[in-house]
């Protein structure tokens, strides 16, 4: 299973916010099926990075959106030969003066969010990752078509 739905997914849960995204490498394995063990998180995701939400616009958020690409939850976006002609969250477009609220990593926040200030969750991201599974059970991979990339 490619986890990234499952990660952005877990964090956005966790802090409520309406939008989660996460650099695109930021996860390093797959979880195959079977029962997940900590070390399977561990292997998936080997960094030490902190949680952080933040408040961005939707201008700025669709400049992100197009330059890196990340892997999201709760917005669905559409780039085609290098020009973003899809961006909504929760279903509607997204509004370029809108304020919208989001989670990352601080790895990712640190070069993605610059001149935006966030604020850090005191949690790891495995740790969410983890408390998620634990939650939940049973994860399935989810294909639903959030982030559409065609060159």
């Amino acid at each position: 299973m490619a986890p990234y739905h499952l990660v952005t997914d877990a964090i956005r849960e966790m802090y409520k916010t309406e939008i989660e995204f996460e650099n695109v490498g930021g996860i390093r394995s797959d979880l195959v099926e079977g029962k997940i063990t900590r070390e399977d998180v561990v292997n998936m995701d080997p960094f030490h990075n902190a949680v952080v939400t933040f408040r961005i616009n939707g201008r700025r958020l669709k400049e992100i959106l197009l330059k890196d690409r990340p892997a999201v939850s709760g917005i669905q976006y559409r780039i085609e030969s290098g020009k973003l002609v899809k961006a909504a969250v929760g279903g509607k477009a997204i509004q370029d003066n809108r304020v919208y609220t989001g989670a990352t990593n601080s790895f990712y926040a640190e070069y993605a969010l610059k001149g935006i200030p966030v604020k850090d969750t005191g949690k790891q991201r495995i740790d969410v990752i983890i408390d998620s599974i634990r939650k939940k059970g049973t994860v399935k991979p989810v294909y639903d078509g959030r982030r559409v990339v065609v060159e």
